[in-house]
């Protein structure tokens, strides 16, 4: 007579408040913790794993409380190197995320994803102002941070509140920012057509360099 497999139980996963189970080593997250929903997801995951398809169980997604915002922002890039892509490889906007998402991995990089809020985001925005870019490269670098966590929350990896939150932080305006309205490299461009110098190829090939992803990764 065949031996009876035991079936995984279904756990509270206390720091996140979320039901939980460990299959095949791997632990699943289904939710928050005695609702009907993720008892759904159990008796699903469990019907899956009985059948032997192992394969059709989808990757275990990491508690809120433990994603940080370094994490998250990985797992999105993951996601926009095949999404961003054109006939001839990568688009130009995974160059923008690249240099959007810097500021936030700098600042918030250890920070747990279900932590960041409006004011964090600020804080991030300011950043960008002190570095001297234009109001609209701000507003449009803002939008792509939040479209991160809009990603983010859409796979479940963080409370869909977070972003509706973020939300409430508005564009920068017209003549009520002290941003300015053209970004230092337009400025640079008008005041002189000089051809660059061996100094400034030299920093041009390093920041060609240091743009890939890797330079978002640990802040320095």
């Amino acid at each position: 007579m065949p031996r009876q497999r035991k079936i995984p139980a279904l756990r509270h996963h206390r720091p996140s408040g979320q039901a939980s189970v460990r299959i095949d080593g791997r632990d699943h997250y289904l939710g928050k913790h005695g609702t009907p929903e993720s008892l759904e997801k159990y008796d699903r995951l469990i019907a899956r794993w009985l059948t032997g398809r192992h394969d059709t169980l989808p990757a275990p997604v990491p508690t809120p409380r433990a994603l940080t915002v370094s994490e998250m922002i990985l797992a999105y890039y993951r996601h926009a190197e095949g999404y961003y892509r054109g006939l001839d490889g990568p688009t130009g906007e995974l160059e923008n995320l690249v240099v959007a998402l810097r500021p936030l991995r700098k600042l918030y990089g250890s920070t747990p994803a279900a932590d960041f809020g409006p004011l964090a985001l600020q804080v991030v925005r300011d950043e960008m102002i002190r570095s001297g870019l234009s109001r609209t490269t701000i507003n449009a670098r803002v939008h792509r941070v939040r479209r991160v966590f809009r990603w983010a929350a859409s796979a479940e990896m963080i409370p869909g509140s977070i972003v509706h939150d973020l939300e409430t932080v508005g564009p920068l305006k017209k003549g009520r920012t002290v941003a300015p309205e053209t970004d230092p490299s337009s400025r640079s461009r008008s005041a002189s057509s000089r051809p660059p110098s061996p100094t400034s190829r030299r920093l041009s090939l390093r920041w060609s360099a240091s743009s890939s992803w890797r330079a978002v990764g640990p802040a320095r």
